[in-house]
């Protein structure tokens, strides 16, 4: 599934005043694909992942999907909840829930039995190290430990495009460099767009898109930084 930003234009209100955060933007995210949108704090960065899950509208333009050779307008398209995983700066856990059971409602919520989401929250963890974590409420786990957590359920949705706001922040460097590892795999077979500071982190990987959110448009830059 690609997804293209046509013409947007987004603002917003600063006092009395309209204030432009993207202006007249167009560009095509294909997939599979690992895109790194990187920025000054307060330039927008956010806002375009909040205007490619329809979180927020854009003031003008279109966002299309392309799926199997069709064209959809974002706001007309019907299969749109089943289409989009999100990785929030805030890791949006259950807090009243162990990780098992955070896990094993994603696995439901994309279309699994209860015994095969709690088979399949199982053999994740395993995969990735963390089955000790299997029974361990959300409250006890620390930074990065909830960062992997989070990441995992959003994976466990399926969904064909997933969407992350400054994944790796407030980690330490081992946890960030796991978490970049899983994104940059992930984008192998599906859509990846990560909003970050540490673009240093990602420049390892040969499959990234690195694009620069600079005076309210989007620049394609190279894994150095420079306008390319």
């Amino acid at each position: 599934m690609d997804i293209t930003f046509n013409n947007i234009s987004y603002s917003i209100l600063d006092g009395e005043n309209k204030r432009m955060i993207l202006n007249q933007i167009t560009y095509c995210f294909k997939s599979p694909g690992l895109f790194i949108i990187v920025g000054a704090s307060g330039s927008g960065k956010t806002t375009i992942l909040h205007l490619l899950c329809r979180m927020l509208k854009p003031e003008k333009g279109v966002v299309e999907l392309t799926q199997q050779n069709q064209v959809f307008n974002l706001d007309k398209f019907f299969n749109f909840g089943k289409s989009f995983a999100f990785v929030y700066q805030k890791k949006l856990l259950l807090g009243f829930l162990n990780v098992r059971d955070n896990l094993s409602l994603a696995y439901e919520l994309a279309g699994y039995s209860p015994f095969l989401a709690l088979k399949k929250s199982r053999e994740v963890l395993k995969k990735n190290n963390l089955f000790h974590l299997f029974s361990r409420k959300i409250t006890t786990l620390s930074g990065g430990e909830k960062a992997r957590i989070s990441l995992l359920r959003s994976i466990a949705l399926e969904r064909p495009v997933l969407l992350a706001d400054e994944p790796t922040g407030e980690l330490d460097l081992v946890n960030a460099q796991l978490i970049c590892h899983q994104l940059y795999s992930l984008a192998k077979e599906k859509l990846v767009i990560v909003v970050t500071h540490n673009q240093d982190l990602f420049s390892i990987y040969d499959n990234a898109t690195f694009l620069l959110l600079n005076e309210q448009k989007l620049w394609p830059i190279n894994r150095y930084g420079v306008k390319s």
